[in-house]
C-alpha cells in the first residue's frame, strides 16, 4: 500500500513519537535539558507531500529556542509562511533573544505552555520578549532560574511578566524553577521564593492571587509551598505539587502549617535509578490443585534435564551476571562494582535436580568481598568450586598469592575471565608455570606487584588470552608478558605509572610490550609517559590499531605530537579517546590553550585519515549560547572539523 493513501490521522499517529517533545523534557527546569546533539527531525517532512502536511503541525507543535540565531530564523519563516504561527502550542525561551520574540509572539497566538528562563545575561536584550508577552494567553506558565545574578534585563522580564498576569485570563497553572537549596534567613522566618528575591516573589504571588485563576501549583519544595500558598489560598487551587519526595518532616511542616494546603499538597514520586534491576515478578500462572503434581514427569530424563537447565540459566541471571563483569573490563575503573542478584541460592535448594543442574550456573560468576574470601578459600579448598567448572571470577579485594595459585592450580583451565587482585608478602616469588593452567583464559585483569621466578616462556601460557588489562606489576611479569607469545591478544591497557591509582610502571617495560604485541593489537590503552616514550613508533608498530586511548598524568599536559605523527599513516584507527584521570591542573582557559597548540601543530587529517572519532575526556560541553561563545575548546573541534573539509 503505498504512503499516501494511509489516513492522516494514522499517518499523525506513527509520526507523533519521532516528532512531539515529551512533556517532561519541555517542562525540564535544568540547563542542560536540550543541550544533547540529536539530528534534525525535520527530516520527515522531506519524505513526500504526504508526510510534510502531517508533520508540519507536529514539527511546530513545540518550539525550543536556546539561541539568538534560532529566534531570527523562527522569527523568517513565521513571517514567510502566516499558518506555521497557529501550530505552535508550547514555547521554551532560554534567553532574550532581542526584537525576534515580539514578531514570533506576534505570530503564534495559540501558545499554551509558555517556558521562560530568568537565567539572562546583561547584553542579552529582553525588549522584544517583554513587549510580546501581552500577545499570549497561556494557560502554563513555567519560570526557570539557576543563579542569583541581577541585572536590568532580568529586572525588566520579571516585572513584565508581573505585569502581564492579569491579562493572561487563561493561566490557570503556574511552575516554578526548582532551587538547589532552600533559602531561610536565620530566623527561618521565610522562605525564598522562586525568584531568589522575596519582593520580587511576592510581587509575582500577589498578581497570581488577584488573577483568582490558579487551579494548580508547581513548587520546588514543601517549604516553598507554604510560604506560596499564604498568596494564593484564595485561589481555586486544585493542587500544590512539590517536586520533592515526600518525606515525614515535609508532610509535619505542611501539617502544622495549614489544614487545607496539606489537603492539596501533592509530593511528585522519587526518581528510580535506571541500572536497579526491576522487581522480580511471577508469571500469572495458576498453581496446580494437585499438590503431588510434578512438572514434565511424564517427559523423559533427557527432555527434563534439558528444559530445567535452560529455565535455571535464566532464573539464576546468567546472561545478567555475564553483561555485568562486561561492564567492570569495560570501564577500566578500580571503583566499578558488579551488581548483585540476590535469590540464587534458593533455587539450588529445591530439589536434588535443580542442585545438580544449577550448581555450574550458581559459581559462573564469582565475586568476592573481604565478608566472602574466607567461604571462598574454604569451598575452593572442598573441591565444590572446581567441579562447577566456573567461567569468571571478580574480586575488589586482595587475596594472597598462595590463593591465587589454589585459583591457578583447581579453576585455571575452566576460567575465561580473572580479575583478582594479588598480594605477595615477605617479596614471595611466584613459578611462572602458574600461568600454565589458564588454558582458556580470555580476560585477565592483573593488579599486584608480585615477583616472578625466572622461566623461559611457553607457548602454553595463556594460548587464548585475548585482553590484557596490567594495573600494578612487577618489572619481572612485564618482562614475561612481553616474551610471551599471546598469539590471540587484541586489546591491551596498562594503567598502571601515570594513570595515578596503583604503582609506577617503568615506561621501557611498557614500551616493549607494546612493541611485542603491537601488530596484533585492535585496542590499545596507555598513558601519556608511555606513549611519549614510543614517539613515532607508537602507531608504525600498532598498525592495525583501531582504538587507542590515552591517559593524561595532568589535564594540561598533553601527549607529544610525534606520539601520533607516524611516518606512514595510520589508517586503520578509528577511534582517539584522551581521558583525563587526574584532578586537573591550571585553570580551564590555560588548559585549552595548551591543548590549542597541541592541535594546531598535530595534523590529524594526514597522520589518521580514516578516524571517525576523537574524544576528549577534559571538560563538560557548553549548554549555553553565552557559553558556546566563550568556550575555547568549541573553537578546537570547529579547527578539526574544518581540517577535513
Amino acid at each position: 500500500m503505498a504512503a499516501t493513501s494511509i489516513p492522516d490521522e494514522i499517518l499523525s499517529e506513527i509520526l507523533s513519537p519521532a516528532l512531539k517533545v515529551a512533556d517532561d523534557a519541555f517542562s525540564d527546569t535544568s540547563s542542560a535539558a536540550f543541550a544533547a546533539y540529536e539530528e534534525s527531525t525535520s527530516a520527515y517532512l522531506l519524505v513526500n507531500r504526504a508526510w510534510l502536511r502531517v508533520a508540519t503541525p507536529l514539527l511546530y507543535h513545540t518550539v525550543v529556542l536556546r539561541s539568538k540565531a534560532q529566534a531570527v530564523a523562527l522569527a523568517d519563516a513565521l513571517a514567510a509562511n502566516n499558518y506555521l504561527g497557529r501550530f505552535v502550542k508550547r514555547m521554551r525561551i532560554e534567553g532574550g533573544f532581542g526584537p525576534s520574540m515580539k514578531k514570533i509572539f506576534a505570530q503564534t497566538s495559540n501558545v499554551t505552555d509558555l517556558f521562560l528562563s530568568l537565567d539572562i545575561y546583561s547584553n542579552d536584550s529582553v525588549g522584544g520578549l517583554c513587549s510580546g508577552l501581552n500577545l499570549l494567553s497561556p494557560s502554563r506558565l513555567i519560570l526557570k532560574r539557576d543563579t542569583r545574578t541581577r541585572n536590568k534585563m532580568v529586572t525588566a522580564l520579571e516585572n513584565a511578566v508581573v505585569a502581564a498576569v492579569p491579562g493572561w485570563d487563561r493561566l490557570v497553572r503556574y511552575i516554578s524553577a526548582p532551587l538547589a537549596e532552600t533559602h531561610r534567613c536565620v530566623t527561618q522566618t521565610f522562605v525564598d521564593s522562586p525568584f531568589w528575591s522575596r519582593a520580587d516573589g511576592e510581587e509575582l504571588m500577589n498578581a497570581l492571587a488577584n488573577a483568582n485563576r490558579l487551579q494548580h501549583l508547581v513548587v520546588p519544595d514543601a517549604d516553598a509551598a507554604i510560604w506560596c500558598y499564604q498568596f494564593v489560598k484564595m485561589c481555586p487551587l486544585r493542587i500544590v505539587e512539590s517536586r520533592h519526595p515526600q518525606s515525614s518532616w515535609n508532610t509535619l511542616r505542611a501539617e502544622y502549617s495549614s489544614s487545607a494546603l496539606s489537603a492539596l499538597l501533592k509530593f511528585q514520586e522519587p526518581q528510580k535509578d535506571p541500572t536497579t534491576r526491576p522487581p522480580h515478578l511471577a508469571p500469572a500462572i495458576a498453581p496446580s490443585l494437585n499438590i503431588s503434581y510434578k512438572p514434565l514427569e511424564a517427559s523423559s530424563p533427557e527432555v527434563r534435564t534439558l528444559v530445567w537447565s535452560r529455565i535455571l540459566y535464566f532464573a539464576m541471571s546468567v546472561p545478567e551476571r555475564w553483561d555485568g563483569v562486561h561492564d567492570l573490563w569495560a570501564s577500566g575503573r578500580r571503583s566499578h562494582t558488579i551488581q548483585k542478584f540476590p535469590g540464587r541460592l534458593s533455587l539450588l535448594l529445591v530439589c536434588k535436580l535443580f542442585l545438580a543442574l544449577g550448581r555450574s550456573y550458581f559459581y559462573s560468576h564469582i565475586s568476592i568481598n573481604a565478608p566472602r574470601l574466607e567461604g571462598f578459600k574454604a569451598a575452593l579448598s572442598s573441591g565444590i568450586v572446581g567441579a562447577s567448572a566456573p567461567k569468571f571470577i571478580t574480586s575488589t579485594y586482595s587475596i594472597l598469592l598462595k590463593s591465587f595459585a589454589d585459583i591457578a592450580e583447581r579453576l585455571g583451565p575452566s576460567l575465561a575471565g580473572l580479575h583478582v587482585p594479588v598480594y605477595a608478602p615477605n617479596d614471595a616469588e611466584m613459578p611462572a608455570a602458574l600461568f600454565s593452567n589458564f588454558t582458556a583464559l580470555r580476560r585477565l585483569n592483573w593488579n599486584g606487584v608480585v615477583r616472578v621466578a625466572s622461566s623461559p616462556p611457553s607457548s602454553v601460557m595463556f594460548p587464548a588470552l585475548e585482553e590484557l588489562v596490567v594495573r600494578s606489576i612487577e618489572k619481572s611479569l612485564m618482562n614475561l608478558f612481553s616474551e610471551l607469545p599471546l598469539p590471540r591478544l587484541r586489546a591491551l591497557a596498562i594503567l598502571g605509572g601515570p594513570y595515578g591509582f596503583y604503582p609506577d610502571i617503568p615506561e621501557h617495560e611498557c614500551g616493549k610490550m607494546v612493541e611485542a604485541h603491537g601488530q596484533k593489537l585492535e585496542s590499545l590503552v596507555l598513558s601519556t609517559a608511555v606513549a611519549d616514550g614510543l614517539g613515532e613508533r607508537l602507531l608504525a608498530t600498532c598498525s592495525r590499531l583501531s582504538s587507542l586511548t590515552i591517559m593524561l598524568q595532568w589535564s594540561d599536559e598533553p601527549p607529544s605530537v610525534e606520539s601520533l605523527s607516524p611516518l606512514k599513516p595510520a589508517t586503520a584507527l578509528k577511534t582517539l579517546v584522551i581521558d583525563d584521570s587526574s584532578s586537573g591542573a591550571g585553570k580551564a582557559k590555560d588548559v585549552a590553550g595548551r591543548w590549542a597548540q597541541f592541535f594546531d601543530a598535530w595534523d590529524p587529517k594526514t597522520c589518521i585519515p580514516n578516524v571517525k572519532e576523537i574524544k576528549c575526556k577534559l571538560f563538560a560541553w557548553p549548554t549555553t549560547e553565552r557559553e558556546i561563545a566563550k568556550n575555547s575548546w568549541v573553537r578546537i573541534a570547529e579547527g578539526l572539523f574544518g581540517g577535513w573539509d
